[in-house]
Formats: C-alpha cells, structure tokens, sequence
C-alpha cells in the first residue's frame, strides 16, 4: 500500500471523527434549545418558537405531530362518499393532508371555537387588514409570520398570535369538513373521528442561517 494512500485513510478517519465530534456538539446544543422550548411552550400557549441569532440567523422549534387512523370504518360513516377526500384506500390507508390537520385539532381537542376573522380582530386589526390578512394565511408558521409582520404587528408575540390564528383556521376546517352535521350529530362526528385516531407529538428543530 503506497503512502499516498495511508495518507488518505488517515485523513479519512480524522475528518469522520472531527464530523462525529461536531455533530454530537450540534445534538448538545440542539437538545438545550428545544428544552427552553418546550419549556416555554409549556408555560404560554404555543406550539413553535423560534429563537434568533445574529446577522439572520434562527433556530425554529415545533412540535410535529404524527396522525395515525385506528378505525377505517368509524371514520368513512362520518364522511360518507367523501371519504375520498380525507382518505385514500390502498394496501394501507393513506391519510391526506386535510384530514391530518383536523384529525389532530380533533383529537386534541380544546379549541376555541372562533373563526380567523375573529381572532384577528382581537388582536387589533381593523376591517380592511382583516380581509387582507385572511386571504394570505397559509397554516405555515414563516409564512404567516412574515404576512402579519408586513402589516406591522411586532415580532415579540408572534408565537401567541400565530398559535391561536392556526387554531381558528384548523376551527373553520373542522366545521367545513362536517358541514353537514349539526347539534349531537356534530358532537358524535367529533366523537367518532377523535377516537378513531392517534396524535403523537415530537418536538423538531430547524436551524438556518445566512452563508
């Protein structure tokens, strides 16, 4: 074996353990940033906080959810033909982006039962900002914060207004997509659904800066 070569191994293996080194560095720091997150999460009502540098820089932490369907029947006797809409059927059920989001308001549970346009007078925005506002929302926390910012709402409670903003627009979809119930057979809707699921929650962590 030629010298060269062993000099490539070498450096092969010191840049492996120079990566491990760091990386297990990074998961340190990550880790002591999702606590004071979740700590905080706990403490105010919110699920995402996002944490800044300098020159740009943030570290962004959420709590991702995981819907999981437990019972396939219970679920197609609420939305009858509509079950293609929430649920594609296949060798297994793959659930669909509107479902998981009001599957996991559902299974959750204590959500205010207010409309955007509601929460966001609450927060002070007047008529003609409201429907601005409304159109442009996403359910995507950068999005929707760079929407509200842009109309001049300042950055210090953005978490809280981002949170319940996102519970009202998850509100109006639960009652879109159960239209078509109303008084106890709404209540057994959500009954139905809620026990028909599973939410596991995990916090994830984003980090970006500016190269």
């Amino acid at each position: 074996m030629s010298e060269a070569i062993k000099k490539l191994v070498d450096r092969a293996v010191d840049l492996d353990r120079a990566i491990q080194g760091m990386k297990a560095k990074q998961d340190e720091i990550a880790s002591k940033l999702q606590q004071e997150a979740l700590a905080k999460m706990k403490e105010i009502k919110v699920k995402t906080v996002q944490y800044f540098g300098t020159d740009g820089n943030y570290v962004l932490v959420t709590k991702a959810s995981k819907v999981s369907l437990l019972n396939y029947p219970r679920v197609k006797k609420v939305f009858g033909s509509d079950i293609g809409t929430m649920i594609s059927k296949n060798e297994v059920y793959s659930l669909k982006k509107d479902f998981k989001t009001i599957a996991e308001g559902i299974f959750q549970g204590d959500i205010e039962p207010k409309t955007v346009k509601e929460v966001l007078a609450e927060i002070g925005l007047d008529a003609k900002q409201i429907d601005l506002v409304a159109k442009k929302l996403k359910l995507d926390y950068l999005k929707d914060k760079q929407v509200l910012m842009s109309i001049g709402l300042a950055a210090d409670d953005m978490e809280t207004y981002i949170f319940f903003i996102h519970e009202a627009m998850v509100y109006e979809k639960i009652k879109e997509a159960l239209s078509s119930y109303e008084g106890d057979a709404y209540e057994a809707a959500i009954t139905d659904i809620k026990n028909s699921v599973i939410v596991e929650e995990t916090p994830k962590i984003t980090i970006k800066y500016e190269d």
